[in-house]
């Protein structure tokens, strides 16, 4: 994390998972007095309905220093079967579109993340 720019933290929509940020929070902050690092927390392998993908998002939303994108990803075979075959879920055919979809909705956060940071550095710096 000292030499990142930027790191996605995933998270399952699961308490034990959830009950980590606060720790992953901690060692964000200690990576921070050496490096200027964007943090970014993500639900992954989340459930296809229900309530708790968006409970999970309100819990992530209170970790310091961490924002946390909307975008998520739902547990689908199409992730695994990708990783066994050491390919993206863009990469292997036939293509699942749904998680081509939340891959590149991941993707796409991201970089408008980054852009509205760097926007904003831009404009601190020039101030």
């Amino acid at each position: 994390m000292t030499v990142s720019d930027a790191i996605l933290i995933p998270f399952q929509p699961r308490s034990v998972d959830l009950w980590a940020g606060v720790e992953i929070g901690a060692l964000v902050a200690e990576a921070r007095a050496v490096n200027e690092l964007k943090a970014y927390a993500v639900i992954n392998a989340a459930d296809a309905q229900g309530r708790d993908n968006d409970d999970a998002i309100a819990a992530l939303g209170t970790i310091d220093g961490v924002e946390v994108l909307s975008a998520v990803i739902v547990r689908r075979k199409a992730f695994p079967n990708a990783f066994t075959a050491g390919l993206s879920v863009t990469e292997q055919h036939p293509q699942d579109p749904k998680a081509v979809a939340e891959l590149l909705s991941i993707v796409d956060a991201l970089y408008a993340q980054q852009v509205d940071n760097d926007y904003q550095d831009a404009i601190r710096k020039a101030g």
